[in-house]
């Protein structure tokens, strides 16, 4: 199984050091092939994806797969 990380969980932004907290192996760099609706749905602006195609409209998703250990 792999985890996409996106937004602020990936390298270079402000919560990555979350991430380094866990182990796995950083895979590459890649982007969803559906487009996803992006939301922000909690008192801490915390951002969701929506699998929800077709229901909103979305954006293509840029993210970093990772396989956990």
């Amino acid at each position: 199984m792999l985890l996409f990380v996106y937004g602020t969980l990936k390298r270079g932004f402000s919560n990555y050091h979350e991430m380094e907290k866990l182990e796995g192996t950083f895979i590459s760099e890649a982007q969803t092939v559906r487009e996803f609706p992006l939301v922000v749905a909690t008192e801490c602006g915390i951002p969701a994806l929506l699998n929800l195609p077709g229901h909103f409209k979305g954006s293509r998703v840029t993210g970093w797969p990772r396989q956990p250990a």
